[in-house]
C-alpha cells in the first residue's frame, strides 16, 4: 500500500446559511468495513467566508491538496495498530531471511502477549508518546491479581524486557513509514523506559569455584562449558561447531554459524564471525577428532539416557542440558544464582580477557559490535580491584620518588618523602620545604628541598 501517485484539483464552494464557510469535496483513500482500501468523497472546509477571502481559501485548498495528491492523509489516520501487527508479524517476523528463529520466537511472544491486548483497537494516529510512556511504566509494576478467590502478586516486567518491547515497537512504526503507511514522526523517537536496572545481579565465580563445577560435570559437558569459559563463545556457537571449523594448524576456532534448537543460521552479527584462539583446548579436541571424512559433523553433543532405556540419545538442545547438567552441579555446589547458565561461562571469559589482554581483545573475542556492550558483559571482580588499589597505594607510598644514586639531595628528598607518607598522624606530617640544605656559596641563601 505504497503512495498512490494522482493529482486532484477539486472546485471551491460555499456552504448557505448564516455562517457560510468555504469547501471542497475531494477524494480521500480510507478502508471499508472488509478492511480493503478504498476512495471516498468527503468535505473538507477550509474557513468561515468573514474570516478569510477567496484567495485564501485557494491557498489553502492548495495546501490540503498537496497533502492528498501525495497520499499523506490516507490510511493512517484509519489503520488500527493491531491491523498493522498482522501485516508486519507476516511480512517481517515470519520472513526467515529478516530475523533469526530465537530472535523471531521473542518477537511473536512479545506482539502476542503485550503489544495486541493494549494496542490493538487504537488507530495509528491516536498513539501518543505520553500513552506509550504511561504504558511501559506500568509494565515495571507488580501486579495483583484474584486467582481462585486469592490474591496473586506478579512482578513487574525487567527493564531489559520493557526495553524490547519499546524497540519493538518503534521498528513497527519505522517499517509502517517504509512501507507508506505512515508519515508523521515516529511516536517512539522520545520515549525512554528510565534508568536502568538490573532484574538479576551477576555474581562472579571464583577460580576454585569454577574448577570446581567444571570437575562436577560429565566429560561431555565439561568441554562444551571449556569452549565457552575460555573462547567467549556463546551457546548456540559452540553447539555450531563441525569439525571443519577446528583449525588445528593455527591454533584457533572459526566461528561462522550458530545451532539454536534444531535451527541452523549465519551468526548473530557481522562482527560474530570471527577466528577465536583455543590455547590448549586444541590437545582436548585433537583427541576427539574422528579423523576425515567428518568435515560436516557437529563436534559437541550429549549423550543422555530416558528413564530405563538402555540405548543412549543424542541432546544438543541448550535447555536440556542446562537442566538435566549444569544447573544441578552448581546448586549442589552452592554456586547456583537464578538465571545461571551457559552465558555466566561467556562472561567469565570477557571478564578475565579484558583483565589480561585489554577491552579491545575482549570485544574482539566476544564478537561485540560496540565497545560498551563487552564492558556490559565483564563482571566486578572485587579480588582483582582490591590487588589494583593495594599495589597502586604501594607505587604512590614507597615508589613516589626514586633517589638517584649519584645525587645526594635526591636521596635526602626521597627518604623525607616516605618517612612523610609512613607518619601515622598527618597534623606531624614534616614538609617537604623543612628539610634544608647548606647556604649556596654564590649567593648565601639557604634553599629548600
Amino acid at each position: 500500500m505504497g503512495d498512490i501517485v494522482r493529482v486532484q484539483d477539486p472546485e471551491i464552494f460555499m456552504t448557505e446559511g448564516k455562517h457560510p464557510q468555504y469547501f471542497i469535496r475531494p477524494f480521500i483513500d480510507t478502508f471499508d468495513q472488509n478492511g480493503e482500501a478504498v476512495k471516498k468523497q468527503q468535505r473538507v472546509y477550509l474557513g468561515r467566508v468573514t474570516e478569510i477571502g477567496k484567495r485564501d481559501a485557494i491557498k489553502k485548498k492548495n495546501e490540503v491538496m498537496t497533502r492528498i495528491n501525495r497520499s499523506q492523509v490516507v490510511l493512517q489516520a484509519q489503520i488500527r495498530f493491531g491491523e498493522l501487527l498482522d501485516y508486519y508479524t507476516e511480512q517481517f517476523v515470519k520472513n526467515p531471511e529478516k530475523l533469526s528463529v530465537s530472535t523471531r520466537a521473542k518477537y511473536e511472544a512479545h506482539i502476542k502477549n503485550h503489544l495486541l491486548p493494549a494496542w490493538r483497537d487504537h488507530m495509528l494516529c491516536d498513539i501518543r508518546p505520553l500513552d506509550i510512556d504511561r504504558w511501559l511504566s506500568e509494565k515495571g509494576k507488580e501486579q495483583v491479581s484474584i486467582v481462585a478467590g486469592k490474591l496473586v502478586s506478579k512482578p513487574g516486567l525487567s527493564w531489559n524486557t520493557r526495553t524490547d518491547l519499546r524497540n519493538l515497537m518503534s521498528g513497527i512504526f519505522t517499517k509502517a513509514a517504509e512501507w507508506g503507511l505512515w508519515k508523521a514522526e515516529n511516536p517512539l523517537a522520545h520515549v525512554s523506559v528510565g534508568k536502568k536496572k538490573t532484574a538479576r545481579p551477576h555474581h562472579k565465580l571464583t577460580i576454585e569455584q569454577t574448577l570446581g563445577l567444571l570437575e562436577a560435570l560429565p566429560a561431555d559437558v565439561r568441554i562444551i562449558c571449556e569452549v565457552a569459559l575460555y573462547c567467549t563463545l556463546r551457546i548456540s556457537e559452540v553447539l555450531g561447531l563441525q569439525w571443519q571449523h577446528i583449525d588445528f594448524n593455527r591454533g584457533v576456532l572459526c566461528v561462522r554459524q550458530r545451532f539454536y534448537r534444531g535451527d541452523v543460521d549465519t551468526v548473530k552479527s557481522e562482527r560474530s564471525e570471527r577466528d577465536v584462539a583455543m590455547g590448549e583446548l586444541a590437545e582436548d579436541l585433537a583427541a576427539l577428532y574422528p579423523g576425515d571424512g567428518h568435515a560436516e559433523d557437529y563436534v559437541f553433543s550429549v549423550l543422555t539416557h530416558l528413564k530405563r532405556e538402555k540405548a543412549g540419545r543424542v541432546c544438543r538442545d541448550d535447555r536440556a542440558i542446562n537442566q538435566h547438567f549444569l544447573r544441578p552441579a552448581a546448586k549442589s555446589l552452592g554456586v547456583y544464582t537464578k538465571g545461571f547458565g551457559f552465558h555466566a561461562f561467556r562472561r567469565e571469559a570477557i571478564t578475565e580477557l579484558a583483565k589480561h589482554a585489554g577491552a579491545n581483545q575482549a570485544q574482539r573475542m566476544a564478537g561485540h559490535s560496540k565497545a560498551d556492550q563487552s564492558l556490559h558483559y565483564t563482571q566486578a571482580d572485587m579480588a582483582a580491584q582490591d590487588a589494583a588499589v593495594r599495589d597502586f597505594q604501594g607505587r604512590v607510598k614507597n615508589g613516589g620518588i626514586k633517589p638517584d644514586p649519584d645525587t645526594a639531595e635526591s636521596e635526602i628528598a626521597a627518604k623525607l618523602l616516605k618517612g612523610w607518607w609512613a607518619c601515622a598522624d598527618s597534623n606531624c606530617r614534616p614538609l617537604p620545604c623543612q628539610c634544608k640544605t647548606a647556604p649556596s656559596e654564590s649567593t648565601g641563601m639557604v634553599a629548600s628541598c
